[in-house]
């Protein structure tokens, strides 16, 4: 859409060669220009028009000319291509009496890649903001970055990828008048279930108990475990669960602790990992282990037993034998 109004200026001699000056002298689409006439007097009655190149965007009445000067506004058509544009005044007949180049910048904004990991080093890129404006730079609602763009509209900055789900994220810049937006999508890949190291299976251990497995890589950091212990290998009812292990071991203590293990009973345990970009990785395969009793008397206590055992074992020994010699003497 377009409108027109006429302002009132000083004469100047009517001989002059109509002309036209526009301001802003460049922009994106949708941006508000105003044409100044000058020097139209002798097209008083003429019914004239603007043209944006060969679309026409504003009309001026002969009404609106005071001692041929006028000034009339328009918008930038949304299809305007980045370049060099021509805006001209033409008669009825189609001629052109004066002409201005516009310049039509387009607003641009991109990223140096659009999939890959959670914390990827990107470059962001934008062109055709505003000259010297702010620039905000937002990871889905989050605002991330706030920088300023150089006197052409044009900024360039490095960005991290923040701890974020897997799947499609929206990267927004704007400076408040102009606003751009680009995707990136964060990887989906779940990582490789890990390798349980201690207790290997079916080994018999004593407490305390430090479960030990490898560690696993992942491209989206950083990568957490989660560790299971139970009585039946389908885990059904955990004895044991920890969360967002950050080393790839777990030592059972503040006042954690496993029960002996009864005869032909065992606990099985297994661990998996899950990444920065939340992709949860497959269990390791379960494996069995035993606990074994707690040995509560010290070593001089297992020795003296030891000792009273063997003499017990001695006494009956010598008993049974005396009385087997007893028994020859009498018979």
């Amino acid at each position: 859409m377009f409108s027109a109004l006429g302002t009132a200026l000083l004469p100047r001699s009517v001989s002059a060669a109509p002309v036209i000056s526009i301001s802003p002298k460049s922009g994106v689409p949708g941006t508000r220009v105003t044409v100044f006439g000058t020097d139209f007097a002798s097209y008083a009655d003429a019914n004239l028009s603007v043209f944006f190149n060969d679309t026409e965007v504003a009309r001026i009445p002969g009404t609106v000319f005071v001692s041929g000067y006028f000034q009339v506004a328009f918008e930038v058509p949304a299809s305007a291509k980045p370049g060099n544009a021509v805006i001209s005044i033409r008669g009825v007949a189609g001629s052109k009496l004066a002409e201005e180049i516009f310049i039509v910048t387009g607003v641009e904004f991109s990223l140096s890649k659009g999939v890959g990991e959670v914390s990827a080093e990107l470059t962001l890129s934008g062109a055709g903001f505003e000259d010297g404006g702010t620039v905000t730079i937002k990871f889905d609602a989050e605002e991330s970055i706030i920088l300023t763009a150089d006197d052409t509209g044009a900024f360039t900055c490095n960005f991290t990828v923040p701890i974020s789900a897997a799947g499609v994220h929206i990267i927004t810049a704007t400076d408040g008048v102009n606003l751009r937006q680009v995707t990136y999508t964060v990887e989906a890949d779940t990582p490789a279930p890990p390798e349980p190291l201690f207790p290997k299976r079916y080994n018999a251990v004593t407490l305390p108990l430090i479960f030990d497995w490898e560690g696993v890589y992942d491209v989206s950091q950083p990568l957490l475990y989660t560790l299971q212990v139970a009585h039946t290998a389908d885990f059904r009812h955990p004895v044991l669960e920890r969360i967002g292990l950050i080393a790839s071991q777990y030592t059972l203590g503040n006042g954690e602790t496993l029960l002996p293990n009864r005869r032909g009973t065992h606990y099985y345990w297994r661990v998996r990992a899950v990444d920065g970009a939340s992709n949860i990785g497959e269990w390791s395969a379960p494996a069995a282990f035993r606990v074994k009793p707690v040995d509560i008397l010290p070593a001089w206590a297992r020795y003296v037993l030891i000792v009273i055992q063997v003499g017990i074992t001695l006494i009956f020994a010598y008993r049974i034998w005396k009385g087997a010699k007893n028994k020859e003497s009498e018979s």
